[in-house]
């Protein structure tokens, strides 16, 4: 990925924003990034929404997910709004809903999944079950 010319779109979690540590990191190795204000949580068909107009205008080459933005990013990879390269940062997915616990298959997509094994808030073993019910996918 060449960080000149790539495109990266930057979904924050519940505790950040778009002045976050990984937005504001993502900004000096990226220069065409972007991190919508994905606030207020608790209006959460808002947060979608702003989310698949930042993907309408801003025209990444791969979204980044943490937490709660991961969690987005999948909802979106699962309704097919979004079918590009994804990097889902301990996405809070089975913490929020155990049903859309799965990413879409045969998609020509890359999906990688980052988390840490002494992560309290987002428990590996969730993981672990999103990584198995989605075997079909390219996850790495």
């Amino acid at each position: 990925m060449n960080s000149a010319t790539s495109r990266v779109l930057f979904f924050h979690g519940l505790e950040s924003g778009v002045n976050g540590k990984k937005s504001r990191y993502l900004a000096e190795q990226f220069p065409n990034s972007y991190t919508p204000n994905l606030k207020p949580y608790y209006a959460l068909p808002c947060s979608l929404w702003k989310a698949i107009v930042a993907i309408h205008r801003f025209k990444p080459n791969v979204i980044v997910g943490s937490s709660f933005g991961g969690f987005i990013a999948m909802f979106l990879l699962q309704t097919r709004v979004w079918k590009g390269d994804t990097i889902l940062l301990a996405p809070a997915t089975g913490l929020l809903f155990k049903k859309r616990l799965w990413l879409p298959a045969g998609e020509q997509n890359n999906i990688v999944i980052v988390a840490g094994a002494n992560d309290t808030t987002v428990p590996l073993d969730g993981l672990s079950k999103l990584q198995n019910l989605s075997l079909k996918t390219n996850i790495n």
